[in-house]
């Protein structure tokens, strides 16, 4: 018998800590999502990816310079 589809991956990106904590308790509480990771910025997020499997990612518009490496 199978268990069901696996969660949904999540990877929280924002700049701001109070957004990532409600990020991360809004995933939280659904049941077919999982939070694996956070980072502050795009630039610190993008090499996690690979890590972190995560299929999804959060976060919040890009600051001037923070394109990915």
């Amino acid at each position: 018998m199978s268990a069901g589809p696996s969660p949904i991956r999540i990877l929280a990106v924002d700049d701001h800590p109070l957004v990532r904590q409600g990020i991360a308790g809004l995933i939280g509480v659904q049941p077919d999502m999982v939070l694996v990771g956070e980072a502050s910025t795009g630039r610190d997020a993008y090499p996690r990816i690979p890590q972190s499997s995560a299929r999804r990612h959060a976060n919040g518009l890009a600051d001037a310079g923070d394109e990915r490496p």
